[in-house]
């Protein structure tokens, strides 16, 4: 007797991801909302380097920016979770309509973006927001 057929439920779980496909059509909406995703590497000091300087950086942190210098730039950090466009795809339009210019970086370890570094403490979070922003926006910053 020949052996049964393979489920087709099993094939398409090894093609199929269905976080991967959100991921697509969220970058897509990111893409048409005017964003361009950009990774920025900062040493232990959570100061922008050039890629040149470091070849192996202690940190790569991915964020969204608009593809102008932001005017009116507004960070938007997302929860634990998920990556920031899971959490702030809805708000993109509204927020671009309303005069602003959305930086959205992912976390350290969401999304692209990761560390050597042993810290993982809120405080580094926000440290590291802290230099992504400024090395995007060319306003000032205030907390």
């Amino acid at each position: 007797m020949p052996p049964p057929p393979q489920s087709i439920a099993g094939k398409v779980s090894r093609f199929f991801s269905f976080a991967a496909a959100r991921d697509r059509c969220f970058n897509r909406r990111f893409l048409a909302a005017g964003l361009r995703p950009v990774s920025i590497q900062l040493p232990d000091s959570a100061r922008p380097v050039s890629i040149s300087d470091s070849a192996d950086p202690v940190t790569t942190v991915h964020m969204w920016v608009p593809a102008r210098p932001p005017r009116n730039p507004l960070v938007l950090l997302h929860g634990f979770g998920a990556s920031a466009t899971w959490q702030w795809y809805p708000y993109l339009r509204p927020l671009i309509a309303a005069g602003f210019d959305p930086i959205v970086p992912d976390l350290v370890f969401f999304g692209n973006s990761s560390t050597r570094l042993p810290d993982r403490s809120d405080t580094f979070q926000v440290r590291l927001a802290e230099a992504r922003a400024r090395s995007v926006s060319r306003q000032p910053l205030h907390p």
